[in-house]
């Protein structure tokens, strides 16, 4: 078990308050995640943040200017279009989650994505990822 280095951990989130990233955000939380989750599933989160969160176009984002209809036109457009809904689920739980984590750590003052499953399109993946998830056949 490795120890926290503490001064370097504050240097770290007192250089991102300046300008809160959320690739920069991101390789905090992933540091932190992956000493307390099970490698298969801090695997699948750094998946979905590879594939559809931090692209090379996306990456210097400001966390703390995002919004529920930003994210919505920026990050979830081209899986809603696709009719992707498990993914559109996937990238609005944990984007939520790294909203969270900035601001636990000190980083943003509130979760500008906080309300993101309100949207009616958001809203309508959520029930629709339900629905096809009920519909899949499982061994038993």
């Amino acid at each position: 078990m490795s120890q926290t280095n503490y001064t370097e951990l504050s240097a770290k989130i007192n250089k991102l308050k300046r300008r809160p990233t959320i690739e920069g955000v991101f390789m905090l939380w992933q540091d932190e995640i992956s000493s307390v989750l099970e490698q298969s599933t801090a695997n699948k989160i750094n998946k979905i943040f590879m594939a559809h969160v931090l692209t090379k176009d996306r990456e210097n984002i400001r966390i703390d200017r995002l919004n529920p209809l930003l994210a919505q036109k920026i990050f979830l457009d081209k899986p809603l279009c696709e009719q992707k809904y498990t993914t559109v689920c996937n990238i609005c739980t944990q984007l939520c989650a790294l909203c969270n984590f900035a601001v636990a750590s000190g980083v943003i003052t509130n979760n500008p994505l906080a309300t993101i499953k309100d949207l009616p399109q958001v809203r309508k993946a959520f029930k629709e990822a339900e629905k096809n998830q009920s519909h899949r056949c499982s061994f038993p």
